[in-house]
C-alpha cells in the first residue's frame, strides 16, 4: 500500500482472510486498497464486514464516510458521521467533519447546530468561528456573520480569507466605510494582496474617492490581478477624473476579456474618441456597442449623445442630428437633448430657425431638468444660453 501497489495488497490481504477471516486490521486494509482503486460497492462491503463483528468501530465508520463522500453520496456521508458523532461527542475532529459535509451539501442550519454546541466549548476557536460566520452569511444573517467575522480576526487579526469574506459581506451591505477600514488594516501589514486591494479600491470607488480607488486599483495589477473587474473598474475610476487616455487602456483590456459587455464597450468608444478625436476607433466601438444590447431609453439617449458627439467631432453633423433626433424621440422626458438639438443646428449647422423651437421647448420644461453648465467660452449654462439665443433669433 505504501508503495501504491493496491491490487497487490488487495490479494495479499484475502490470502491472510482465507487463513484467518476474523482479522479485522487485514480487513481494513483491504477496504483502503478498495477505496483508493475507486472500487466504492467493494469497499462499503469489506467495511460493512468489519462493522458486523464491531457496530461501533469508529475507524470503519470514518472510512465508510470517506466512500460516500469521495463516490458524491453527501446524504449517506452525513448519516455515516452523524453515527460517528453519537458515539464521540466530545471528540471535536469528527464534529467538525459533520459540520464540512453539512457545508458541502448546503444544509447551513444544521452545521450551524453542530457549530454552536463546539462554539460554547471554546469561543475562541478560529476554525469554528469562521465556518459560523460562513454559515451566517449563507443563511443571510448579516449582522451575525459581521460579529463572528470579527471575533475571529480578534483571534487570528491578519487572516486573508476573512478579511476578504467579511470585506464582501460589508461591501453587500454598502458599508462602504467599514471596507475600507477593514482593508486598509489588513494592507498596513501587507500591501501586497491583490485581492484585498481590488476590494479596497471598490469601496472608495463607491464613495466617489476616484483618486485613491485608481491608486488600490492600479496596486493590484502590479500585484498580479488581471481580471476584468478590475479592468473594468479601473477604466471607470479614471473615467470619473474625466482622464480619458488614462481610462482608454483598462476599458481596451476589460473588453478584450469579455467581448459581450456592452457598457465596457461603450466606456472605451467614449474614452477613446475623446483621447484620438480624429481616430475612428471610438466610433466603430460606440456603434458596436449597439450592436451588443438593446438598452433602456435613458441608456439608449446617453449612447446616441455621445455618437453625436464623436461625429461631431470627425465632420458627420448631419449624422450627428440624426442621432440626437432619435435620442429625444426615445426619451423625450430628457430636456437636456432638446437643447443639443437645437445647438446641433444652431451651431454645427448654421439653422437658427430650425433650432429655435428646440430652445423654447428647453426653456419651457426646464424645470424638470436639472441645471447644466454649458462647455462654452463663456462658461454659461444651457438655460442662459437658450435664452439670449431666444432673443437673438427671434430679433
Amino acid at each position: 500500500m505504501t508503495s501504491y501497489q493496491f491490487s497487490q495488497a488487495i490479494d495479499l490481504a484475502e490470502l491472510g482472510l482465507s487463513a484467518d477471516s476474523t482479522r479485522m486490521d487485514i480487513l481494513m486494509l483491504k477496504g483502503k486498497s478498495q477505496l483508493a482503486l475507486f472500487r466504492y460497492q467493494q469497499a462499503l462491503e469489506t467495511f460493512g464486514k468489519v462493522l458486523g463483528k464491531d457496530t461501533a468501530n469508529i475507524q470503519a465508520l470514518l472510512e465508510i464516510t470517506n466512500v460516500y463522500h469521495q463516490s458524491g453520496q453527501l446524504e449517506m456521508a452525513i448519516k455515516s458521521c452523524r453515527r460517528i458523532t453519537a458515539l464521540e461527542p466530545d471528540n471535536p475532529f469528527f464534529s467538525l467533519q459533520l459540520t464540512s459535509l453539512y457545508l458541502e451539501n448546503e444544509e447551513y442550519k444544521n452545521a450551524l447546530s453542530v457549530l454552536q454546541h463546539l462554539y460554547l466549548k471554546d469561543t475562541s476557536d478560529f476554525y469554528v468561528l469562521k465556518q459560523i460566520s460562513v454559515c451566517c452569511s449563507e443563511m443571510k444573517a448579516t449582522d451575525s456573520a459581521i460579529i463572528f467575522y470579527r471575533k475571529a480576526l480578534e483571534s487570528k487579526p491578519y487572516d486573508y480569507g476573512v478579511t476578504m469574506k467579511l470585506a464582501n459581506v460589508l461591501i453587500r451591505r454598502k458599508d462602504f466605510s467599514s471596507a475600507i477600514s477593514l482593508t486598509d488594516n489588513f494592507l498596513s501589514m501587507d500591501s501586497t494582496r491583490p485581492g484585498i486591494l481590488k476590494l479596497n479600491g471598490y469601496s472608495r470607488y463607491m464613495l466617489k474617492d476616484y483618486i485613491s480607488a485608481s491608486k488600490s486599483f492600479s496596486k493590484a495589477f502590479e500585484a498580479g490581478d488581471q481580471s476584468k473587474f478590475l479592468y473594468k473598474y479601473n477604466g471607470l475610476s479614471f473615467y470619473k477624473q474625466d482622464k480619458y487616455d488614462s481610462a482608454a487602456p483598462w476599458f481596451r483590456n476589460a473588453f478584450a476579456a469579455d467581448t459581450t459587455d456592452a457598457e465596457v464597450c461603450f466606456y472605451f468608444g467614449v474614452s477613446h474618441f475623446r483621447t484620438f478625436p480624429v481616430s475612428d476607433t471610438g466610433l466603430i466601438f460606440l456603434r458596436k456597442t449597439l450592436e451588443l444590447l438593446t438598452p433602456s431609453d435613458q441608456f439608449m439617449a446617453i449612447l446616441y449623445s455621445e455618437l453625436a458627439a464623436a461625429y461631431n467631432m470627425t465632420g458627420r453633423i448631419d449624422t450627428a442630428l440624426i442621432l440626437l433626433q432619435s435620442a429625444y424621440t426615445g426619451s423625450p422626458k430628457n430636456n437636456t437633448l432638446a437643447f443639443k438639438i437645437a445647438y446641433q443646428y444652431d451651431y454645427y449647422l448654421r439653422k437658427p430657425k430650425e433650432a429655435l423651437p428646440y430652445y423654447k421647448i428647453f426653456i419651457r420644461d426646464l424645470k424638470e431638468t436639472e441645471e447644466v453648465l454649458f462647455n462654452h467660452p463663456q462658461q454659461v449654462s444651457y438655460s442662459e444660453y437658450a435664452r439670449n439665443r431666444i432673443k437673438e433669433i427671434s430679433r
